[in-house]
């Protein structure tokens, strides 16, 4: 077991970071996306099913829960570091980002959950175990509004935006768009359960966030006091402890450990983080992150010659990459931006990447959504995430090339 298990850390770890090297050379991918395609590469050309045939079963089995169980606390810690930061600044911006980030959120997930009403009467094998068509609705919902905070900040400091007061608006709608989506996955996993269990669930919620604000916090904060003696207890136990309780006390009441992970996060004082948050974080990204979306590309089934995958894909791109550049380029001009900066807006935050993964990973292990909208949906973050960086670079272009056909007079 021993064997096995290094030596699949090392194909899942070594090998994207190895094929990273020359795809982030040149800029075409984001990491996680080279993790999916190893996954899937790994999949589609028989070595999943060769490497289980010599006795290394990584899709089922002890060896595979093992290496899903590390994805996971991989995820958790990086989502836990994210929401500690994921606190939008006014600055110059004001209160702009607010508006942008309701309309854009709301109305997107409104036109995805009714798509996801209109696939589950048509194909009710997209949903997933639960058989719950409101938690279908709600999940593809959230899968369309969500915005990727983690790639949005790469690109933007790729492309030397992060000052700049479309970034900065960007940025502020992504960190409020982070607080839709948890809260969304929240009440689709609680609508999701059988109406016996709904208030049960409801009121375990409502405990567990009254406990999270309310009582955690002074808790915190006597244990991360110096005692009367001087001494004081590793704020890193005390931390990460914290989020492992917050973790275990979601997945108890039957909703994810991941959206624990992320509460726990936003509750922890910032300077509780100091000396350890970079190379928590690092650690998350560099080693145990790798796990969770290679696992994901291997259970990804891509198949192109089926007419209703397309079918599939064409229409969650259509809302969540068209209907949320519209109406976040909409509502950037009602609050006062020009039409370059709305439409700049929009393209920055369509972008799905890492955290539309987490929530279709969320949505597919509890039973909400089938592989089938899985697969599409995971194609929608692929085209939305790589279709972002052009999308601003046209735009740029033709900025300077309206800047050029002016005529000083």
């Amino acid at each position: 077991m021993d064997f096995k298990f290094f030596l699949a850390l090392c194909l899942c770890v070594a090998l994207p970071a190895l094929l990273g090297g020359w795809v982030q050379k040149y800029k075409l991918f984001p990491a996680v996306f080279v993790q999916l395609l190893t996954g899937m590469m790994l999949s589609h050309s028989g070595a999943v099913e060769s490497l289980k045939s010599h006795g290394m079963d990584l899709t089922q089995g002890p060896l595979a829960n093992a290496l899903n169980g590390l994805g996971v606390l991989g995820v958790s810690l990086l989502i836990a570091v994210l929401a500690s930061e994921a606190s939008p600044s006014r600055g110059r911006d004001g209160w702009r980002f607010v508006p942008i980030s309701l309309a854009g959120f709301a109305v997107t997930f409104c036109c995805g959950a009714a798509l996801g009403v209109n696939l589950a009467e048509r194909w009710p094998e997209l949903m997933g175990s639960r058989q719950s068509v409101s938690g279908f609705a709600i999940g593809v919902g959230v899968a369309t509004a969500v915005t990727a905070l983690p790639v949005l900040m790469s690109i933007l400091r790729d492309l030397g935006m992060v000052h700049t007061p479309v970034g900065r608006l960007a940025a502020n709608c992504a960190c409020l768009d982070d607080l839709w989506l948890w809260l969304g996955l929240s009440a689709a996993l609680t609508l999701s359960t059988s109406m016996a269990s709904l208030p049960r669930t409801g009121a375990l919620l409502a405990v567990y966030l009254l406990v999270m604000t309310q009582l955690a916090p002074r808790v915190l904060k006597r244990l991360l006091q110096p005692r009367k003696d001087g001494s004081t207890i590793d704020p890193l136990i005390v931390c990460l402890g914290f989020i492992f309780l917050s973790a275990a006390a979601t997945d108890a009441i039957g909703l994810h450990a991941i959206f624990g992970a992320y509460v726990g996060g936003a509750v922890l004082p910032r300077q509780a983080m100091t000396g350890w948050k970079e190379p928590v974080e690092k650690v998350s990204r560099q080693v145990l992150l790798p796990l969770f979306f290679v696992m994901t590309g291997m259970a990804l089934r891509l198949d192109f010659s089926d007419p209703l995958f397309w079918q599939l894909t064409l229409a969650v791109v259509a809302v969540g990459v068209g209907v949320k550049l519209t109406v976040v380029a909409g509502t950037g001009r009602l609050v006062g931006l020009s039409w370059h900066e709305s439409v700049t807006l929009g393209a920055l935050t369509q972008c799905k990447g890492m955290m539309e993964l987490v929530a279709i990973n969320i949505l597919l292990s509890v039973g909400l959504i089938g592989r089938p909208m899985f697969s599409a949906l995971a194609m929608m973050a692929v085209v939305s995430t790589f279709a972002t960086a052009p999308m601003l670079k046209l735009l740029a272009m033709r900025r300077r090339n309206a800047a050029a056909e002016v005529v000083p007079q």
